[in-house]
């Protein structure tokens, strides 16, 4: 990447920490999957599993299997930047607050209508 003239960043490649960002994420609905957009993904949420034998020191990292789409996701989550937390009954104050808040309720809306997402094509 240097080579070709990019920037390139040291990533970010705690595993738990990456986890936990991707569930916040995935609670605060701003990861969806889109339904038949991501088989492998899936397939892979199926197969992710905890390593459960105590003797181990890695039992609170998962096993090091069918995890490459979900580590991408993780990589992905890790690299953008901390949504701001709002929660419902905050004021809003400032013209700036105005927008934000209004951006806010809009990805609301069509994060959580259904036929937005129904008739997605991803080719």
């Amino acid at each position: 990447m240097i080579r070709a003239g990019h920037q390139a960043l040291a990533g970010r490649n705690d595993i738990r920490a990456g986890i936990a960002r991707v569930r916040e994420w995935l609670a605060l609905g701003l990861v969806r999957i889109a339904p038949g957009a991501c088989p492998n993904l899936l397939e892979e949420v199926q197969r992710y599993k905890y390593d459960t034998d105590p003797r181990h020191s890695r039992s609170e990292l998962p096993v090091d299997e069918y995890n490459h789409g979900l580590a991408a996701l993780r990589y992905l989550v890790m690299g953008l930047p901390r949504p701001k937390a709002r929660m419902e009954g905050d004021r809003v104050t400032t013209p700036q607050d105005k927008q934000v808040a209004e951006r806010l309720a809009r990805r609301r809306y069509l994060w959580n209508t259904p036929d937005v997402w129904r008739n997605v094509s991803f080719q």
